[in-house]
């Protein structure tokens, strides 16, 4: 229990005698004399939070000294609003000064005040000024940035004029209200911008010279072609043709690849297999720059002043145009038969 000499400050604050400024000097007071939080509140009912809350409360009020020179502010707040000025604590003396000021023009609550010191602790531009209502306006106008429905927008708008103290906050806010009734013009699109990868398939373009069978003038004239850096420009002259492939492997290092077609009754006696219905098409992708004979692949050759596709053990005495390095068929969304398939023509 509480001793003599403190029974005057234990009884002050049972019947809650004086004001909120009283209350914070007892219990700041019993709490010098060793008094826990937790033995005033029970000998009191002054909530430990509470305790606290008045005896900041009490410092800032104090700490406002000749700085506050509204009277009626002054005496306000030595009266009531602890749990507001608690709220200002975070502020600098400046601050809170102007602080206290919009609060009273304005009745803010506790909650209120809260909004009102962490706007204006946060950076905001320079047309929302200095004044505490700027920081509140700023707070509003930054919402109406969002996506937000226009009777919320147009409610928030209104709520930050309300507080609005500058000319130039003032015209921001009433911009956002035009714009709810005159909607300013959309901007642009996004532009679909990408950059190439490293690992990107980057399609590669390749002169189409006709189908097998060819006679050398088709393949003969086409020069090489040198795809011209960044992005792979191909430049022509004179009547010609073109197919864009994928950046396979194969066709990335083909160094001078020209394509023909062909039908696939023709490449199965080669083979001496079935290898797609017999009249459908093949791409067949010839690198004109490998022209040394390998058994293990096929070669364009040169036959009776005809162009032929061949293979063979030893190498022909006839003339080589180049190696076959890939066969595409045409594309297919479902092909049962292809899944049967046990021969491709590959790299």
């Amino acid at each position: 229990m509480p001793g003599d000499l403190s029974e005057d400050l234990w009884e002050q604050l049972r019947r809650k005698q004086g004001t909120w400024l009283d209350w914070a000097d007892a219990c700041q007071s019993l709490q010098r004399q060793g008094e826990s939080s937790l033995a005033i509140f029970e000998n009191t009912g002054f909530e430990p939070i509470q305790q606290n809350q008045i005896v900041v409360a009490a410092q800032v009020y104090r700490g406002l000294g000749d700085h506050l020179q509204d009277e009626a502010v002054r005496s306000y707040f030595a009266q009531r609003g602890s749990d507001i000025l608690y709220e200002l604590r975070i502020l600098s003396l400046e601050d809170r000064v102007a602080a206290l000021g919009l609060i009273w023009q304005q009745k803010l609550d506790a909650l209120e005040a809260r909004d009102l010191a962490k706007a204006m602790k946060e950076p905001r531009p320079e047309e929302f000024g200095g004044a505490p209502g700027d920081a509140l306006a700023y707070q509003v106008w930054k919402a109406c940035q969002m996506r937000l429905e226009p009777m919320e927008k147009a409610r928030l708008i209104a709520r930050g004029l309300k507080f609005a103290q500058s000319a130039p906050a003032r015209r921001a806010l009433e911009k956002l209200l035009s714009d709810l009734v005159s909607p300013p013009p959309a901007p642009a699109p996004r532009l679909p911008l990408y950059r190439y990868d490293a690992e990107d398939p980057v399609p590669r373009v390749i002169p189409f010279a006709g189908a097998l069978p060819l006679p050398p003038e088709a393949i003969a004239p086409i020069p090489l072609i040198l795809p011209q850096p960044p992005f792979g420009v191909v430049h022509t002259e004179g009547p010609s043709a073109w197919i864009a492939l994928p950046g396979w492997h194969s066709i990335r290092d083909a160094e001078d690849p020209v394509a023909v077609t062909c039908t696939a009754s023709y490449l199965e006696p080669l083979i001496d297999q079935a290898i797609a219905p017999g009249e459908e098409l093949l791409l067949l992708v010839v690198d004109r720059a490998q022209r040394l004979w390998h058994p293990d692949s096929f070669f364009l050759v040169e036959r009776d002043g005809t162009l032929a596709l061949t293979w063979s053990e030893a190498a022909p005495e006839t003339k080589i145009w180049g190696r076959l390095v890939l066969a595409v068929r045409p594309k297919r969304y479902f092909d049962e038969a292809a899944a049967q398939e046990l021969w491709h023509l590959e790299e």
